[in-house]
């Protein structure tokens, strides 16, 4: 008798919670997710300084990096920007003087126009030649008078999926491959 009441109390909250009902176990995405939403890296933490850099060829990010967004997940040369920005926390406050090193290429409508980077109030541009991700660009940035900057942004001037250009099956909105970016004093 007892065996059976607990069969059945096991039967009422298996009900109750949607036990064995498959659409009940379709959460892990909203409807409305985009493959933008998607894209990010795992959360994996690895020493190295700002100066040793962020290595986007390594899974997650140095100790000195807080959150990653707009960042793809790891690929043989590194990771590819997704979306319209890739915004980098900090877990420190940048100096008010710095170099920031940067390897990456252009995916697309993105090669020769103007990307920018902004740290606090400050904003550099740059473009970038090479359109293939195994052809890293090095550009140097050199910021001056920032002010408690704690986040590097980078605005992608044409994000756009391969699927809408070659027939790709990606949809993805990419903009740059990113290969590593170092800061320097």
């Amino acid at each position: 008798m007892k065996k059976h009441y607990g069969v059945s109390i096991a039967m009422i909250v298996c009900a109750l919670s949607g036990c064995g009902d498959r659409s009940a176990q379709k959460t892990a995405e909203p409807a409305n997710a985009t493959a933008d939403a998607k894209a990010h890296p795992p959360i994996v933490k690895y020493q190295a300084t700002p100066a040793e850099g962020i290595n986007f060829k390594l899974d997650g990010s140095p100790i000195f990096v807080t959150t990653m967004n707009g960042i793809g997940e790891k690929e043989s040369f590194g990771r590819w920007s997704v979306g319209d920005e890739v915004t980098i926390g900090l877990a420190n406050p940048l100096p008010s003087k710095f170099t920031v090193e940067l390897d990456a290429a252009a995916f697309g409508p993105n090669v020769g126009k103007p990307i920018k980077m902004l740290i606090g109030s400050n904003e550099q541009e740059f473009s970038l030649a090479a359109g293939h991700p195994e052809s890293m660009q090095k550009v140097t940035l050199l910021f001056a008078d920032v002010k408690k900057a704690d986040a590097i942004k980078i605005k992608i001037p044409f994000a756009t999926s391969p699927k809408t250009l070659a027939g790709s099956t990606d949809e993805r909105r990419l903009g740059v491959a990113l290969g590593q970016l170092k800061i320097y004093e």
